[in-house]
């Protein structure tokens, strides 16, 4: 080494935190992206639907993940709540709704990384059929 006095020099960087890619599950992973919307479109009231969302890491960096829905009182919810994605790694969420009306319902999916960004994925779902079944009709009672 130099006996002479260390070089001292600025340097001047941004640290970005890791990111997930998202997509719908069975995706390659050069199909998804930062953000994807889950459309349910028309769906029968009164049952869960699901539908499977991919989260890939690229980074080289592991992610923590909070995922929730915005609304307080959803037809939406998703499983699990919080993930860890090592690099390179892919996991699946199962995002549900059960309508209890036949209208449009939307709402949003938070991905929370740490260190990272919040993804918002929009979720949308009609409800079709009837909300207002006997126990004779829904049982398959009447002939």
């Amino acid at each position: 080494g130099s006996k002479g006095f260390p070089l001292e020099f600025p340097i001047d960087a941004r640290s970005i935190g890791p990111h997930l890619l998202f997509g719908p599950a069975g995706a390659s992973t050069a199909e998804l992206g930062s953000a994807t919307a889950v459309a349910f479109d028309k769906a029968e009231v009164l049952e869960t639907h699901t539908r499977m969302i991919q989260m890939h890491n690229p980074c080289w960096i592991p992610a923590d993940c909070k995922l929730f829905i915005e609304g307080k009182h959803s037809a939406f919810s998703v499983e699990p709540r919080e993930i860890h994605v090592q690099p390179g790694e892919t996991v699946i969420a199962k995002v549900s709704v059960c309508m209890d009306d036949t209208r449009l319902f939307s709402d949003v999916l938070h991905a929370l990384v740490f260190e990272g960004a919040d993804v918002s994925i929009p979720l949308s779902a009609t409800g079709t059929g009837n909300i207002l079944l006997c126990e004779e009709v829904r049982g398959g009672m009447l002939e």
